[in-house]
């Protein structure tokens, strides 16, 4: 091997060296991050250490592209993250029994305190960095909140404290593709439970309250026209008897006439058998 040859196999083997261990570095520092425990403030004092991950990533620049950094941070470090964030959420619901709890504590420390740091350690990417902010958030949408079972639980109307309401606004604000993902759309379902009036894809959604005035405006619509619909019948019923009593009574009077008639033919014959015979007994005589 020539030492050109030499040179460039040193170069590659430290390079691949330093990424490495720039990569390792950031993925502790974000676990420790994302995982709200009391018992993980140790590790926080010990490993995050936020000019170091600058650094870091600053190794990083000169051996790859920014949107090398982003993929590999999308694709391998949140993804780890993200499961380091869900096993959290599910130890604290077996003690508490209630995800809308659970996700309303962890939410709230992610957006408030995860979210920002996470940035920080990507400031030398420069305005790359509110890219990092929305991968971020789709990761928790798709890897944390859309794994929980909370679409067996939430339920229209149903009362739920600020920060479980902020969490769904603020997802539904990144859209990461046109037309609308699977995902958004499943968040859409769940945003517009608990938020209304509210806007989405699939249009305008009014207030439960409209909702249900609508619905007792159908009802009563519905109603009435069941009702118009009944008179209507009962009136061509009370026409039909009518006529029905009518032609009853037409043929009552057309029977009684009919056996009058009858009656009177029938005296005349005998009046006529009368006369003929007495017409016969003077003829004799």
């Amino acid at each position: 091997m020539s030492d050109a040859k030499k040179i460039a196999s040193s170069k590659a083997k430290a390079s691949s060296a330093i990424r490495n261990e720039s990569w390792k570095y950031i993925q502790k520092y974000v676990n420790v991050l994302v995982n709200n425990d009391e018992n993980n403030n140790d590790k926080r004092v010990y490993v995050l250490k936020l000019d170091v991950a600058n650094e870091k990533i600053r190794n990083l620049l000169k051996l790859d592209q920014p949107k090398e950094i982003l993929d590999y941070y999308r694709n391998t470090i949140l993804n780890l993250g993200m499961i380091v964030l869900r096993f959290s959420i599910e130890e604290k619901r077996k003690k508490l029994k209630d995800i809308l709890c659970c996700l309303s504590d962890a939410w709230d420390y992610f957006y408030s305190t995860t979210l920002h740091e996470i940035m920080a350690i990507f400031i030398p990417l420069g305005d790359l960095v509110f890219e990092v902010r929305n991968i971020t958030l789709l990761a928790f949408r798709d890897l944390v909140l859309l794994k929980t079972g909370i679409e067996a639980v939430l339920e229209n109307g149903q009362n739920i404290s600020p920060h479980i309401k902020q969490m769904f606004i603020v997802l539904a604000s990144i859209h990461e593709s046109k037309p609308a993902s699977e995902n958004y759309m499943r968040l859409e379902a769940l945003t517009v439970k608990v938020v209304r009036p509210y806007i989405g894809v699939k249009g305008y959604y009014p207030p439960f309250d409209e909702i249900e005035v609508s619905s007792s405006s159908t009802r009563n619509s519905l109603s009435k026209k069941k009702d118009k619909k009944k008179l209507t019948k009962t009136s061509e019923e009370s026409t039909k008897i009518s006529q029905l009593t009518h032609e009853v009574s037409t043929l009552s009077v057309t029977l009684s006439e009919s056996n009058e008639l009858s009656e009177y033919i029938g005296e005349r014959n005998q009046r006529w058998e009368s006369r003929e015979g007495m017409l016969d007994l003077e003829s004799v005589k």
